[in-house]
């Protein structure tokens, strides 16, 4: 319950925060480092062994991260900075206690506990600050959407991506998603693409193979035919 009432309430909390007072793409690109940041979480307190592939992976999925968000806008400020920066702790803070908690809880047992607690987190918070609905047909759908598929799926999906991945490459492969609000942003609202957002795009998909390629077992050799260990003389 720590996990969504805290983790997730807090890591939303100081994003939603940190865009009212610093531009969207820099907040996301601050967020977004959190990969990296899982990485030397998982290396330096757990001892996990990533190897340079998954060091590689790190580093061209930061730089894609950093090529594909819009940092043309303006405003940024000293509290939005810091704000972006806190979440990108909460964030990295809440995927490694994930992965140390799902494994033994089920993905669907856990994104239930914590999309339930981290709701009461906000439901409190909006009886502090008051409510804010929306106010159209439209408004509501998109609400509904954010809920049902950005949130609840979202999160169920990231927990099983955890159990069966890991959180480090579960953390990389989750750097598709400015990628894909990139893309989208050109499908759906005429937003323009530049080579600099193709090119991280590259970089981040190149990154998720390297990740898939990375993983994939090795075959191991066949034995002889007769059941005989390699190189031994039929008798």
């Amino acid at each position: 319950m720590l996990l969504g009432a805290a983790g997730y309430f807090s890591q939303s909390g100081a994003y939603f925060f940190a865009l009212q007072h610093a531009p969207a793409g820099l907040v996301a690109l601050l967020l977004y480092s959190f990969p990296a940041l899982v990485a030397l979480v998982q290396r330096v307190v757990f001892k996990e062994h990533l190897g340079r592939v998954k060091w590689l992976a790190v580093v061209l999925s930061v730089g894609g991260t950093v090529l594909t968000a819009d940092l043309s806008q303006g405003g940024a400020t000293l509290p939005g900075v810091l704000l972006g920066l806190l979440s990108a702790l909460f964030y990295t803070v809440y995927v490694v206690a994930s992965g140390r908690v799902s494994g033994r809880a089920g993905p669907l047992a856990s994104s239930t506990v914590i999309l339930c607690s981290a709701g009461f987190s906000f439901g409190v918070a909006m009886l502090v600050r008051g409510p804010a609905f929306p106010g159209s047909v439209t408004g509501w759908a998109a609400v509904v959407g954010l809920a049902l598929v950005a949130t609840v799926a979202a999160v169920l999906l990231f927990f099983v991506g955890i159990q069966r991945i890991g959180p480090v490459n579960t953390s990389l492969v989750s750097n598709l998603e400015p990628l894909t609000a990139v893309v989208l942003g050109a499908l759906f609202l005429d937003e323009q693409l530049t080579p600099r957002q193709v090119l991280g795009g590259v970089l981040i998909l190149g990154a998720a193979v390297m990740l898939a390629r990375a993983d994939v077992p090795r075959a191991s050799p066949e034995p002889p035919a007769g059941g005989g260990a390699p190189g031994a003389v039929p008798g």
